[in-house]
């Protein structure tokens, strides 16, 4: 998903050349989890972005991502 957000953003293929995942706590086997990507920032040959998941009742896990930019050249 962060993936996905990254390259819209981009409006170009990306590749990873960082990623980062915290796990902050646990959920129970049947406990819906929610997963939000959003884009800190973009330059011209980098996207900056991250996002948590969340249950109802906390934030279980984070992600930090760099993506480079692919162009044809």
């Amino acid at each position: 998903m962060v993936r996905e957000e990254a390259a819209k953003a981009a409006g170009a293929q990306v590749e990873p050349i960082s990623v980062t995942i915290d796990v902050t706590g646990r959920t129970q086997a049947d406990e819906p989890v929610s997963f939000a990507a959003n884009i800190d920032r973009k330059t011209r040959t980098i996207v900056f972005a991250g996002g948590e998941a969340r249950t109802d009742a906390a934030t279980v896990m984070t992600a930090t991502a760099v993506y480079r930019i692919l162009t044809d050249t």
